[in-house]
C-alpha cells in the first residue's frame, strides 16, 4: 500500500460492518461460480457515494462514528423516515421515547395526501412496547449515550391508500432541543398506505380463476414508418398500430421506452440511456396532429420530411430531428402569435400549471443545454462541465437565465404538452377500440449521468457510481451500463417521491408497464466510476417499501406491472414479486430445463402470472437465432472473450435447434416434412415461425408478445448489447412494411389467426 499503513483487522471489521449496515454486500458470487470479496477501496467509494461517509479518505474515527450512527439508527429519531402500512391491516408506527418523557402528554397529527388533517393525543407510557402490537422484532429498550430509550407502538386510525405525513410532538417540553428523541419538539415521517397487490386483469366473465390470455405485438416506435411520419416513427404511427392490432384481434402494442433523450445529440439514440425518465422524447410528436399544422403551406409541410422521405433502411436521427424541430419551432411561433385566448394556449397553460416544478426544471435544463451548445466556452454536452452556478438548479444564476430565456423554456414545456396530449389520445383510441391493455410501455433501469433528471435531482443519484452487472458467460468482465443509481437512503428520506413520480409518468396512458431489470427494486450492482465491474458490489433497497409505492401507482393507473427478471436474481425475489401481483417475464430462448437435459419448457409449464415471448430487441430474431446470425456477428466483432466460449455457443445453439424441433413435435406442431432429428437440414421458414407462435400461444402465460420482426421474417436484431453505433446500427433498423399496411398483410393476418385460435 505504498507509504500508507495497512489497516488493522479491527479497521477492516468496522468498515465491513458499516457497509453491511448501509445495505452494501461485502461479497458476491458471479454466474460462473466465482467468489468475489469487495475491496476496501470499493467499500469506501460506495459509502461516500451513499453519503454514509463524508469522503473516501475517512479516518478510523470517522468510520467509527458512522458505524455508531448506523448501529443505533433506529434510536436516533422518534419516528422512522418512512413506514409502510398495508391496506386493511392494523395501522401503527414505532415511536422512540426517552424514558424521562414516557409520562408526558404527546400530540400526533396526520396530514393526508388530500391535505385533510387528523390528530390526537397520547401518553407514551400507556402504549404497548413495540413488537407486542405488530411493531416489529428486536430490542425494545436501549441505553444510548447515557440516555435510556424505549420503543413504543403508536396505533393509528384507518387511513386511505396513499402518501401521508405524520408528526408527533412532546407537548410537555418547554425547552426543546435536538439532542434526544424525547426532547425534540416535533418529528415527522412518511406514511405509505398501500394495497397488497398491483393492478391485475379482470378474470374471465365465465367465472374462471385464471386471468384472460391476451396477446399483442411488440414494436420499436422510432422504427415504424408511414407516409405521414417525418423520417421517424411517431405517436400517429402508434395509433395506426393500435388500430391494426384491433383489426387483427389482439389487445396490446408493446413499445420501447419513450423517455426524453438528448436533442443536441440525436444520434445518442438508446432509449435505455435517457436524459429523463419522467418526460417524453419530442421526436415522437406527430406533426400532423399539432395545432396549426393544417394551416401550413405545402412547402412548409414538405420541409418537415427528410429527403428522401421514409425510404432509408435505418432511422437518420439527425435529419429527423432537424426537420421535425424546425417545423415545431414554426408552429410554436404561430401559436404564440395567436394570443393567450386561443383554446390551445389555455389548455397548455392548465397542463403546465399541473406539472409544476418538475416540468419547469426539465424545460430549464433544455434551455441551458441550448445555451451551452451555442457558446464555445461552455461544457458542450454535459451539465457537469457547465459553470458551477449553472450546475445548481436552484441558484440565482439559473433563475436569472430562466427569466431571460422564458420563451425557450415555454417552448420545451410546450413540446412536452404536445407529446403527453398525443400519447393520452393514443390511449383513448385504444380504449375506444376495446383493447384490453392498449399501450404496454417500458421503463428503463436508469438515466444518463449528464441528463436532465440527474441535474434536477442530483441529491437523489449516487455520484461517481454506475449501475452494471457482474461477470457472466457472455461478459466475463461484467457490464458497466454507465448509469448513475438512485440513492436508496435518499429515496427513503423523501418518502419515495422521485420513484413515485417516475412510475406515475410512465404508467400514464399505459395498460401495462414493463420494468427493466426489476431486481433493482431489491438491489442493484454498483460499480465505482473508473473501476471494473469486478470491483463492484450489490447495494440493497427496501423491497417492501418499493413494492408499496409500485402497488399504489399501479392500482391508481389501472396498469399491470411486468418485471423483467432475467439474469442473477436474489433468493426469494421472484416469489415476493408474484405475491405482489407483478407478472414475471419469460422468454422462450431461456425457458429450458437447465437442471437436466436443457430441453425447452412445454407451454403448460409457464406460469399464468407471466408475460411470454420468443425474444426481445436485445436478442436475435427467430431467423437470426436459428441461423446463429448473432453468434457470427459477435465473433466478427471480437465480442467473445475466448475461442472456447465461441465454440461452446455454437454447440449450444446447434443443440437448441434440435431441442426446439423436439418441443414442437411434443405439441404436435412440427410442420409437415420436417425431421426433428435433422435440424441442420431445416430452414426457419414461415411455417416454422408460425409453429413457434402457436407453441407460445398455448402457454398458460396471461400475456403473449410477438415481435413484428419475426412476423415479417427479419434476420437482424434491433440492438446488439456490447456494441455502439459505430460497430452495429443499434436502435436504427426499420422494417420495410409500413404500419398502415399491417392489417392487409397476409403474414400479419395468418399470425393473428393462429394465435387467436390458441389463445
Amino acid at each position: 500500500m505504498n507509504n500508507e499503513q495497512a489497516p488493522t483487522g479491527n479497521q477492516h471489521h468496522d468498515l465491513a460492518e458499516l457497509a453491511a449496515l448501509s445495505g452494501i454486500d461485502r461479497d458476491w458470487w458471479d454466474s460462473l461460480g466465482n467468489h468475489h470479496d469487495v475491496s476496501e477501496a470499493s467499500l469506501r467509494h460506495l459509502l461516500a457515494g451513499l453519503r454514509v461517509l463524508d469522503d473516501t479518505g475517512a479516518s478510523d474515527a470517522d468510520i467509527g462514528a458512522a458505524l455508531h450512527r448506523e448501529r443505533h439508527a433506529l434510536w436516533h429519531s422518534p419516528l422512522p423516515p418512512v413506514r409502510v402500512l398495508q391496506q386493511d391491516k392494523a395501522y401503527g408506527i414505532e415511536l422512540v421515547v426517552d424514558e424521562a418523557a414516557l409520562g408526558a402528554s404527546w400530540h400526533w397529527q396526520i396530514t393526508l395526501e388530500d391535505a385533510t388533517q387528523l390528530e390526537g393525543s397520547f401518553t407514551p407510557a400507556e402504549l404497548a412496547m413495540a413488537g407486542h402490537e405488530g411493531g416489529g422484532a428486536g430490542e425494545s429498550r436501549t441505553d444510548l449515550d447515557g440516555v435510556k430509550r424505549e420503543l413504543r407502538w403508536l396505533a393509528l386510525p384507518t387511513l386511505p391508500v396513499g402518501y401521508h405525513r405524520i408528526s408527533v410532538r412532546n407537548q410537555g417540553n418547554e425547552h426543546p432541543s435536538n439532542q434526544h428523541p424525547g426532547d425534540e419538539h416535533t418529528c415527522t415521517a412518511h406514511l405509505i398506505v398501500a394495497p397488497p397487490r398491483c393492478h391485475e386483469f379482470a378474470q374471465e366473465s365465465t367465472g374462471g380463476d385464471s386471468p384472460k390470455k391476451l396477446w399483442g405485438f411488440s414494436v420499436q416506435l422510432y422504427a415504424l414508418r408511414s407516409s405521414s411520419s417525418s423520417g421517424i416513427g411517431d405517436i400517429g404511427d402508434l395509433i395506426h398500430a393500435l388500430e391494426a392490432t384491433h383489426t387483427l384481434g389482439a389487445d396490446l402494442v408493446g413499445i420501447n421506452p419513450l423517455h426524453a433523450l438528448f436533442a443536441h445529440a440525436p444520434e445518442d439514440a438508446s432509449p435505455y440511456s435517457p436524459s429523463s425518465r419522467v418526460f417524453i422524447n419530442p421526436l415522437y410528436i406527430d406533426l400532423t396532429a399539432v395545432p396549426g399544422y393544417a394551416d401550413l403551406t405545402q412547402q412548409e409541410r414538405d420541409a418537415s420530411l427528410p429527403s428522401p422521405a421514409n425510404t432509408p433502411e435505418f432511422v437518420d436521427y439527425t435529419a429527423a430531428a432537424q426537420c421535425k424541430l424546425s417545423s415545431l419551432e414554426l408552429l410554436f411561433a404561430r401559436l404564440e402569435q395567436a394570443g393567450t385566448d386561443a383554446p390551445e394556449q389555455q389548455a397548455f397553460a392548465r397542463w403546465q400549471a399541473e406539472q409544476g416544478r418538475s416540468l419547469q426544471s426539465f424545460a430549464t435544463f433544455e434551455m441551458l443545454r441550448e445555451l451551452d451548445a451555442s457558446d464555445a466556452s461552455l461544457g458542450h454536452g454535459s451539465w457537469r462541465r457547465w459553470p458551477a452556478t449553472w450546475q445548481d438548479p436552484h441558484s440565482d444564476a439559473v433563475a436569472q437565465l430562466a427569466k431571460q430565456h422564458a420563451n425557450r423554456i415555454r417552448f420545451h414545456a410546450w413540446l412536452q404538452w404536445l407529446a403527453a396530449t398525443q400519447l393520452n389520445h393514443a390511449a383513448e383510441r385504444a380504449a375506444e377500440l376495446g383493447l384490453e391493455v392498449g399501450l404496454y410501455r417500458d421503463l428503463a433501469v436508469g438515466i444518463a449521468a449528464n441528463g436532465a433528471d440527474a441535474w434536477a435531482e442530483s441529491d437523489v443519484y449516487v455520484p461517481d457510481v454506475h449501475v452494471g452487472a457482474p461477470p457472466d458467460e457472455f461478459s466475463v468482465n461484467g457490464q458497466d451500463w454507465g448509469l448513475p443509481p438512485m440513492n436508496p437512503r435518499e429515496l427513503r428520506l423523501r418518502g419515495y417521491a422521485p420513484f413515485r413520480d417516475m412510475l406515475r409518468a410512465n404508467m400514464r396512458a399505459a395498460g401495462a408497464l414493463r420494468i427493466d431489470h426489476v431486481m433493482g427494486l431489491a438491489r442493484l450492482f454498483f460499480i465505482p466510476a473508473g473501476a471494473t465491474p469486478n470491483e463492484g458490489a450489490y447495494v440493497a433497497s427496501d423491497l417492501e417499501e418499493m413494492l408499496a409505492v409500485l402497488a399504489i401507482e399501479s392500482t391508481r393507473a389501472r396498469c399491470v406491472v411486468i418485471g423483467e427478471d432475467l439474469g442473477t436474481v436474489p433468493d426469494g425475489f421472484r416469489e415476493r414479486l408474484h405475491a405482489a401481483g407483478v407478472l414475471a417475464y419469460r422468454l422462450m430462448y431461456f425457458e429450458k430445463h437447465y437442471e437436466s437435459d436443457g430441453r425447452f419448457r412445454q407451454p403448460q409449464d409457464y406460469a399464468s402470472q407471466s408475460l411470454v415471448g420468443a425474444n426481445t430487441h436485445d436478442l436475435p430474431t427467430l431467423i437470426g437465432f436459428w441461423n446463429g446470425t448473432d453468434i457470427s456477428l459477435r465473433a466478427h466483432l471480437n465480442l467473445f472473450p475466448s475461442e472456447a466460449m465461441h465454440e461452446r455457443q455454437l454447440q449450444e445453439r446447434a443443440a437448441d435447434r434440435h431441442r426446439l424441433l423436439v418441443a414442437l413435435a411434443e405439441q404436435g406442431l412440427l410442420p409437415h416434412g420436417i425431421d426433428m432429428h435433422q435440424p441442420d437440414q431445416v430452414d426457419m421458414n414461415s411455417a416454422l415461425v408460425d409453429a413457434i407462435h402457436r407453441y407460445l400461444a398455448r402457454s398458460a402465460s396471461s400475456i403473449l408478445v410477438v415481435n413484428i420482426e419475426d412476423v415479417l421474417g427479419e434476420t437482424e436484431q434491433m440492438n446488439l448489447p456490447g456494441t455502439d453505433r459505430d460497430r452495429y446500427p443499434n436502435w436504427r433498423r426499420r422494417p420495410a412494411l409500413p404500419v398502415t399496411e399491417w392489417n392487409a398483410s397476409p403474414r400479419f393476418k395468418q399470425t393473428a389467426e393462429l394465435i387467436s385460435e390458441e389463445r
